[in-house]
């Protein structure tokens, strides 16, 4: 099992998304980031395809990592979607970031984030 989020290579986006999240459940007192479960490579496929189609990098981490760096991965909404949640923002999610165990290419992407020479995207 590996936890996946998309990399969209900016890392101001992440904060911000952190600090939207602690002002939307601010009784919470944490930091939050979206990411989903994936049991499998054939699971990670299935999210690059349709959930995080938009990314041209997914960055996959182990959720044993994650905790060990402070984060706590928490079951939101459906299955297999997942709150990455942290205490402080400075500190939290780029120490796990540094835990991430590998990047994945979206089908029309290489994992650098380059079109592949089949890709129809503009």
């Amino acid at each position: 099992m590996v936890v996946v989020r998309g990399d969209d290579s900016d890392p101001d986006s992440s904060r911000r998304q952190a600090e939207a999240f602690r002002r939307r459940w601010p009784a919470w007192q944490r930091y939050g980031l979206s990411a989903y479960y994936a049991e499998d490579d054939d699971a990670v496929a299935d999210l690059a395809a349709d959930q995080l189609e938009r990314f041209a990098v997914l960055r996959l981490y182990d959720p044993v990592a994650l905790i060990a760096a402070g984060v706590e991965v928490v079951p939101t909404f459906r299955s297999p979607n997942v709150t990455l949640a942290f205490g402080d923002l400075d500190l939290g999610w780029p120490r796990s970031r540094q835990s991430s165990m590998r990047s994945a290419g979206t089908p029309t992407m290489r994992p650098e984030g380059v079109p592949c020479p089949t890709s129809t995207s503009s």
